[in-house]
């Protein structure tokens, strides 16, 4: 697209991650080679997942995130919330992220998608429906909170605390449920999850994906 005025043309791709293996050697030739007065901006948070070859055509700016005193401050005047802390422990220190989960009310929504997995445990919850529910998110957030919630139950069944997990707002519940669990139940199912965020990118059926996952949960749990 042409730019406006003389100034530089910017493209922004965020999150950069996102790419596929097809798309990401698209952009190869680009990157190599851009137009006149262009500049490529890839944003992430991961540039691990990005290509060994599109890391090596970039130029690399890290940008770390602001102290946590600093963070706080900052979100508490952005939006009224009463946990500024427990929304930047789930953003991972991310200022930006932490609004967004403030805004959306993260907390309340966790607490309900975490119940319905659990509902799905003791057989109380139609894994179909919340499949349908969660694969209608474009983000895929169900099953991000999932791989999540799956990684702090291990550490629980593993160590026998809940220090360190991500998920301190569910701390409690997180406890109660890796107590029933068996660690290759869980290994097997965070297996599951990262394949099908892996795959979430290529066309792949979102709702059939997420049905396979949580069929799996219920019956793998005895249900």
């Amino acid at each position: 697209m042409s730019r406006h005025g003389t100034g530089f043309k910017v493209a922004i791709l965020a999150p950069a991650e996102a790419m596929n293996i097809n798309a990401a050697n698209s952009l190869l030739k680009t990157l190599e080679e851009p137009t006149d007065n262009t500049v490529l901006v890839l944003v992430s948070a991961n540039p691990g997942r990005l290509p060994a070859t599109v890391r090596s055509r970039c130029q690399q700016l890290r940008i770390p995130v602001p102290g946590r005193d600093q963070a706080v401050a900052w979100l508490q005047q952005q939006v009224e919330v009463k946990q500024p802390d427990v929304y930047l422990s789930l953003a991972k220190g991310a200022p930006l992220l932490a609004l967004q989960l403030a805004q959306g009310n993260a907390l309340e929504e966790r607490a309900r998608q975490f119940q319905a997995l659990v509902g799905v445990y003791q057989g109380r919850q139609d894994p179909i429906a919340l499949a349908a529910s969660w694969s209608k998110n474009e983000d895929l957030t169900g099953l991000h909170w999932l791989r999540e919630w799956l990684m702090d139950l291990l550490r629980i069944r593993l160590t026998g605390s809940a220090r360190g997990i991500h998920g301190i707002d569910l701390a409690e519940g997180l406890q109660a449920l890796a107590r029933q669990l068996d660690c290759k139940v869980m290994f097997g199912q965070l297996d599951r999850v990262n394949r099908a965020l892996q795959l979430a990118g290529t066309g792949i059926n979102r709702q059939l994906m997420t049905e396979d996952i949580l069929l799996a949960w219920a019956a793998r749990t005895g249900q």
